[in-house]
């Protein structure tokens, strides 16, 4: 089963740092990655297994794309840290 891409939230954005991931149809995130906007990989969470998983990983002040995967899709959404 597929999630539709909007049933996926991250929050809170604009963030202090730390966020959660959120899949609404409780379908387990498999992982995800942290990007900057130079397109560095800066983080990959791996082996999450749940639908909901808070990223404590404190993130400087910018802008990162989040790149989450599930069930064979992928949800790619910005991350603003003021």
């Amino acid at each position: 089963m597929n999630a539709p891409m909007s049933e996926i939230r991250i929050f809170p954005n604009p963030s202090n740092g730390t966020f959660t991931i959120a899949n609404m149809q409780d379908v387990p995130i498999d992982y995800f990655e942290i990007y900057d906007l130079s397109g560095n990989l800066l983080l990959k969470q791996e082996n999450i297994n749940r639908a909901r998983y808070h990223c404590k990983q404190c993130l400087p002040k910018g802008v990162y794309i989040i790149r989450v995967y599930l069930d064979g899709t992928l949800k790619q959404q910005k991350l603003i840290v003021p």
